[in-house]
C-alpha cells in the first residue's frame, strides 16, 4: 500500500510533464465524471459532467444528490449530554455500490504515447507485473525489466540502468533473449532511436519513488 502511495503521487506529478494533450484532456473528464457522481461537485460541474456522459442510461443512473450517509450527525444538547440521557448514536447506512461508479473506473492515462522505452525497479517478479497491470502497459514494454531479473537477480534500484543498457542493446527484442520472453507485437524489432524518450521509476527507503526521463540524442 505505502509503495502504491508514492507511485500514485510520482505519477501525478511526472503526467502533465510528459502526457499529450489528449490523454490529459481524457484523464480530467474521467477525473470531473467521477466526482459528479459521488456527490461532491458543484452545479456547474454537474452539468458539464451530464453533459460528458452521453448514455442515456448513464444518465438515469446519475444520482448528484449527496448521500445521507456523507453528512454530518447532529451533536446532542449540552443538556442531554450533562443528564446521561443521550439515545444510543445512529447506525450509518450502508453506501449502495453506484452502478455508474462501477461503469465509469479511474483512467489510466497511455504512457506508451508519453515514452517509447520504461524502465522499472526489478524488485521482483511481483513489482514488474504489479506496474505492468496498474499502468495498463503492454507485455513487451516491460521486457528489459525482466530481462534485467532474470540475468542480474534483484539489484533494486540499480536495476534501472541494466534496463536501460538492454534497451540500448536489444532494443524491443528483449523478451527473445530470456525463456518464455514476450516479442514485439508482429515480431518488428525496434532499436533505440534518436528523440525516444526513456522513462526510468524506481523505489527507495523512506518510501520514495522517484522517476527521471531521457531522451536519446543518437541512435543505437
Amino acid at each position: 500500500q505505502i509503495a502504491g502511495d508514492a507511485l500514485k503521487r510520482n505519477i501525478t506529478a511526472l503526467g502533465p510533464l510528459v502526457l499529450p494533450l489528449k490523454e490529459q484532456l481524457k484523464f480530467f473528464f474521467n477525473m470531473v465524471a467521477r466526482t459528479a457522481a459521488r456527490g461532491k461537485a458543484g452545479k456547474p460541474v454537474k452539468s458539464l459532467a451530464r453533459s460528458l456522459v452521453p448514455l442515456p442510461l448513464f444518465r438515469s443512473l446519475v444520482n448528484f444528490t449527496p448521500d445521507p450517509a456523507d453528512q454530518p450527525l447532529p451533536s446532542p444538547k449540552p443538556a442531554a449530554r450533562a443528564a446521561g440521557k443521550l439515545s444510543p448514536p445512529r447506525p450509518r447506512p450502508e453506501k449502495p455500490e453506484d452502478p455508474l461508479l462501477k461503469a465509469l473506473p479511474p483512467y489510466v492515462p497511455d504512457f506508451t504515447a508519453a515514452f517509447e522505452w520504461i524502465c522499472v525497479h526489478t524488485g521482483g517478479r511481483a513489482v514488474i507485473d504489479a506496474m505492468e497491470k496498474n499502468l495498463a502497459l503492454p507485455s513487451h514494454y516491460l521486457e528489459p525489466s525482466r530481462l534485467s531479473l532474470y540475468r542480474y537477480g534483484n539489484v533494486s534500484s540499480a536495476s534501472i540502468w541494466y534496463e536501460l543498457e538492454l534497451v540500448a542493446e536489444h532494443g524491443n527484442t528483449c523478451g527473445e533473449h530470456r525463456p518464455d520472453g514476450t516479442p514485439p507485437p508482429g515480431g518488428a524489432a525496434r532499436r533505440l532511436r534518436r528523440g525516444d524518450r526513456v522513462w526510468q521509476i524506481a523505489f527507495g527507503s523512506g518510501f520514495k519513488c522517484n522517476s527521471v526521463v531521457w531522451q536519446c540524442m543518437r541512435g543505437s
